[in-house]
């Protein structure tokens, strides 16, 4: 496993390397196909390139302003990653640390914390089975 912001610094090092500008904090606005490229609208201004890759997540704009549907079902949780300095990470458990409204994982790597909370009815999670000895989230106690 890759922590992501050691991740993050693999492929900007590649991109730099390749002379691949990167526009970061910038906002697609608007898409066109040229037929031997794409115009780029963006709050930095226009950008002309032969490909566009949309990896801008789950409520992507290239793939709204492309006109791609994103067929699905309504989501069952919200997830959440950090890695931060706690204070007492004696105090987390180790490993996953389930409850009936969600779970909590702290690890592997150092400061890293995972916070899953269920959004959907419990009895229709796959993890329903899965109950922690407290009550409630324990992120939350």
């Amino acid at each position: 496993m890759v922590p992501q912001r050691e991740l993050e610094q693999l492929l900007a090092d590649h991109v730099a390397r390749l002379r691949v500008p990167v526009l970061r904090g910038v906002e697609v606005t608007a898409l066109e196909d040229t037929g031997d490229g794409v115009l780029v609208g963006t709050t930095a201004g226009t950008v002309r390139t032969g490909w566009l890759v949309g990896c801008d997540g789950g409520h992507s704009a290239v793939r709204r302003l492309a006109g791609i549907d994103f067929p699905g079902t309504d989501p069952e949780l919200t997830g959440h990653l950090a890695v931060v300095d706690i204070a007492d990470p004696e105090k987390l458990a180790n490993g996953w640390a389930w409850s009936s409204r969600g779970a909590y994982r702290y690890g592997p790597q150092p400061g890293r914390v995972v916070t899953v909370e269920f959004d959907g009815a419990l009895a229709d999670l796959p993890h329903a089975r899965l109950r922690s000895r407290g009550g409630g989230p324990p992120w939350r106690r």
